[in-house]
């Protein structure tokens, strides 16, 4: 019994003592002199120069390791800008030491992202710049057989949560004359249960085309380490189109100008039962388009839309319309369609039904210096292609 007493207390000594020498290491160690070595191996690792300001690291019983990185700056590829690709105003993680001595693992409890700003160009051949991270410079030759020794294996990672506040996400399509810029600000973005090998869940929420959050998604993600890519399945998107700022979208998507919108409204829901984000863009696109409860108010419309109905399936080529209605000037449209190659070189075929529509509130509307009265029903095909409202107008028949 008193032998047991004696090794007990010598256990306790030394956890103790290592706790305190921990302590005491991580309070004096200077994380800031590793910093050009770290920024240097990482840079290697993932082929973009990488910057980071400063750093420190500490130690608390609640949290146990914790490490603050700031101000970090990942360049673009040269190829497409030579501005920054990523900005980071700071990084906060949480480690278990207790799961790195004892598991083998590399726990993090919790990762904060804040303030990262993001810049995704897309070039004229249809190129993106985030597909090239990632590659490496050429490795040097082979050592000859029988030098150096294996690596070690790496414990297993887990995060059990990562937190992305306040991003902004700005996508520049150089495909269009002059270049399309869509910015999406207030990003909060939620990753619960990272992991390298099985999937794990994803939430957002955003603003785009206005200044309160109008957009909200959630995702099953898997990675792919070897193959530098990831599986989303399944992807739900939901878009409140009442909170569009007119002025905003004008601004982003300037084709949109001559249609003289005041107002939209409607619930957009997008939803994706699997795709492939890699390297090479998208791939397996499967996805269903919803719009419910629309209505649209323009200048170029004599009367609002109302009722708009809209469903569509889509894949990383073509959208095909399954169906769409509207209430309009007193009677309906409907009918359907096809949009083809929606991201190169878009070309639009639409079958069209409408019935009972009231000709004299769109003589009103369009303040006409005549008066006309009678209901109008008609069918039809309208086709055009093109990218520009000019290439628009030329292909139209």
């Amino acid at each position: 019994m008193k032998r047991s007493r004696i090794i007990l207390t010598v256990i306790v000594v030394l956890a103790v003592a290592a706790v305190a020498g921990l302590f005491v290491f991580l309070k004096t160690f200077d994380v800031n002199k590793s910093l050009p070595g770290i920024a240097a191996q990482a840079s290697q690792a993932i082929g973009r120069d990488l910057k980071i300001g400063s750093a420190r690291i500490g130690f608390s019983f609640s949290r146990g390791i914790t490490l603050q990185a700031m101000d970090i700056v990942l360049a673009d590829d040269p190829a497409f800008s030579d501005k920054p690709f990523l900005t980071l105003a700071r990084a906060d993680v949480g480690l278990d030491v207790g799961a790195l001595v004892f598991e083998r693992r590399i726990k993090m409890a919790q990762v904060t992202l804040v303030a990262p700003r993001v810049v995704i160009i897309r070039s004229k051949e249809g190129f993106v710049n985030a597909a090239t991270i990632g590659q490496k410079p050429p490795a040097s030759p082979a050592a000859p057989a029988g030098q150096g020794k294996p690596a070690a294996a790496l414990p297993a990672l887990l995060v059990n949560d990562i937190r992305v506040e306040d991003a902004r996400v700005t996508y520049v399509d150089r495909t269009f004359t002059p270049a399309m810029a869509v910015e999406a600000g207030r990003i909060d973005v939620n990753i619960r249960d990272l992991s390298l090998t099985g999937p794990f869940s994803v939430t957002l929420k955003a603003a785009l085309f206005s200044s309160e959050q109008d957009l909200s998604a959630d995702a099953r993600v898997t990675l792919d380490m070897a193959g530098l890519s990831a599986r989303v399945s399944p992807l739900n998107m939901q878009f409140d189109l009442a909170k569009i700022e007119v002025s905003r979208l004008e601004k982003e998507l300037p084709m949109l100008k001559d249609a003289g919108l005041k107002r939209i409204e409607g619930m957009f829901k997008l939803s994706f039962s699997d795709m492939q984000l890699g390297a090479q863009g998208l791939a397996g696109l499967k996805g269903q388009a919803v719009l419910e409860k629309g209505r649209v108010t323009a200048g170029l419309l004599p009367v609002p839309a109302e009722d708009i109905q809209f469903k569509a399936d889509l894949d990383e080529k073509n959208i095909r319309v399954a169906s769409f209605s509207c209430s309009f000037s007193e009677g309906t449209l409907s009918g359907d369609g096809v949009v083809t190659d929606y991201l190169s070189d878009p070309g639009v075929a639409v079958a069209f039904d409408a019935r009972a529509v009231d000709v004299r509130k769109i003589a009103e509307g369009y303040k006409l210096p005549l008066t006309m009265s009678g209901l109008v029903s008609s069918s039809g095909e309208i086709k055009f292609s093109g990218r520009s409202p000019e290439a628009v107008l030329s292909s139209l028949n």
